[in-house]
């Protein structure tokens, strides 16, 4: 392939028949990097936690087991993590303000204080009852 003195190619350069081999090998080159990312998870015990085929972990009652990550392509190849499902980890959520009038337009930005134990999953997911009245877009209010 001539550069013509240039540092890039564009579609133009190339045949309809080299479009098509390079788009090609472009999707099985991408098909093979995902493969070698592919990983199976397993819980020692699924009765204490799960975790789904995306690795997601749900507890499911008070104790303590370990995921373990494994790769499709090399068995060899794991990681594990320690979880610790504790029964009401968070005691109370509180917010900066107990009530909010906003006029059309108009947004506010909220905060939240959770009283939980050190180490306790502390994230809050903030929602709205009536989206068509308020919506949320992290931590903020929008009156529709």
């Amino acid at each position: 392939m001539d550069l013509k003195g240039r540092h890039f190619l564009t579609l133009k350069d190339f045949t309809p028949e080299e479009t098509t081999y390079h788009i090609d090998l472009s999707a099985e080159v991408k098909a093979k990097k995902k493969a070698f990312k592919k990983v199976t998870y397993k819980s020692s015990n699924a009765k204490v936690a799960t975790v789904s085929k995306k690795g997601i972990v749900k507890g499911k009652k008070v104790g303590t087991t370990t995921i373990k990550v494994v790769s499709v392509k090399n068995k060899k190849k794991t990681a594990s993590i320690k979880v610790k499902v504790v029964k009401n980890a968070v005691k109370k959520v509180t917010l900066n303000k107990k009530n909010l009038d906003l006029a059309v337009g108009a947004s506010e930005k909220l905060s939240a204080k959770v009283n939980a134990p050190k180490k306790s999953y502390k994230a809050v997911k903030w929602t709205s009852s009536n989206e068509k009245v308020v919506k949320v877009q992290i931590r903020v209010l929008l009156v529709q």
